[in-house]
């Protein structure tokens, strides 16, 4: 790890030793259905969605009285309140190509997290898309990551570049679960194979298991939206410090992994 990484992974370890709140990020592929994912779970349309690489920001969904939205910008992380009907002309590709506003991440305040007040949701924009600034912001922010989702399609189901992901996750947090979108696609017997296809080949990677829930943001999948919300955000919320806890320590320990891989590679004299 260079020095400014070193740097920068001490700084985020410091904030969220002073917050009050978990980081439920979703990652994964472009078109994966993050956005969507998110959209439907909130019950309304937030977040653009589109055919195309769409998200060009990362932005996060937490809890305030009314409705607004905070773009943040790096320059001494100056804030920019505006309404939430304003929010694509920063997050989108489309109105925002390849960053050129300079975001550094939307907040989005929304009465409707009420119940998940200690959470923030976090859509990231998608990897492996010929749009290679999207997978640097999504890669940059993933150090703030307490719980993680990795959005994976239907089709492929499983690909090596999702469980490199997964293992890259892994160092940052104990907590990663897979959402298996677009269930829809397939007919019930397909969705139970697809579903047992991603179970068994997570487990062979990772023998102590991973979480898998699928779901479908089309009408009749209502069951997939309520059985996440009951076993992953509903147990979150009821073991926050426990996964607050674990999130931390988890980051400390990658961290100090590689400030003693760096001091060791200072240390080792040139050949």
């Amino acid at each position: 790890m260079s020095p400014d990484r070193l740097t920068a992974a001490v700084a985020c370890d410091r904030r969220q030793l002073r917050r009050q709140y978990l980081n439920v990020a979703v990652f994964g592929r472009f078109k994966a259905g993050k956005s969507s994912f998110l959209n439907h779970l909130l019950v309304r349309p937030v977040l653009p969605v589109g055919v195309v690489p769409v998200t060009s920001v990362v932005t996060d969904i937490c809890y305030a009285p009314q409705e607004f939205a905070e773009v943040i910008f790096p320059q001494q992380d100056k804030v920019e309140k505006i309404p939430l009907s304003e929010i694509h002309a920063y997050i989108s590709e489309s109105e925002n190509p390849e960053n050129r506003r300079g975001v550094k991440a939307v907040c989005v305040f929304l009465p409707e997290m009420a119940p998940c007040r200690q959470l923030r949701l976090v859509d990231t924009p998608g990897l492996e898309s010929i749009l290679a600034h999207n997978a640097e912001a999504s890669l940059a922010w993933s150090p703030n990551t307490d719980l993680a989702l990795v959005a994976i399609g239907v089709d492929p189901p499983l690909t090596q570049q999702d469980v490199s992901l997964i293992e890259r996750l892994r160092r940052l947090t104990p907590n990663v679960s897979v959402l298996l979108t677009n269930m829809d696609l397939l007919g019930a017997a397909e969705q139970q194979e697809v579903l047992d296809f991603v179970t068994s080949q997570l487990r062979t990677k990772f023998p102590e298991g991973l979480r898998v829930f699928p779901y479908s943001v089309k009408p009749g999948y209502e069951e997939f939206r309520q059985t996440f919300k009951a076993e992953h955000l509903a147990k979150s919320l009821a073991q926050f410090e426990k996964e607050d806890s674990a999130a931390i320590s988890r980051k400390l320990y990658t961290l100090l992994s590689s400030a003693a891989g760096y001091l060791n590679w200072r240390a080792t004299p040139p050949k």
